[in-house]
């Protein structure tokens, strides 16, 4: 998976695998913020096996679906509210 850090505590990248999840946690990961629609193309897990896995995992799991078409300012802010509070906990790894 290639992602790219914009701080200690916020990268981006695209969907991870299981085993990438199992990265990010070792790396001190705590919130997982995915942004995804649920009709994309599932490449690697579903939304819920992504949720369950982050959680046994110990990461808080945030999805907030978006598209070029569906997304507007108050979607946007929730996005951005979620990734701020999620930085109080922690690194926080958003796709």
């Amino acid at each position: 998976m290639e992602y790219r850090d914009l701080s200690e505590k916020l990268s981006f990248g695209g969907q991870p695998t299981a085993e990438e999840l199992r990265e990010l946690a070792r790396k001190g990961v705590k919130t997982v913020v995915n942004v995804r629609s649920p009709d994309e193309e599932e490449v690697h897990l579903s939304t819920a096996q992504e949720k369950a896995l982050a959680e046994s995992l110990g990461m808080t799991y945030v999805n907030i679906p978006l598209t070029a078409k569906t997304i507007a300012e108050d979607t946007a802010a929730q996005v951005k509210r979620a990734i701020a509070d999620a930085k109080n906990t922690g690194p926080v790894f958003v796709h």
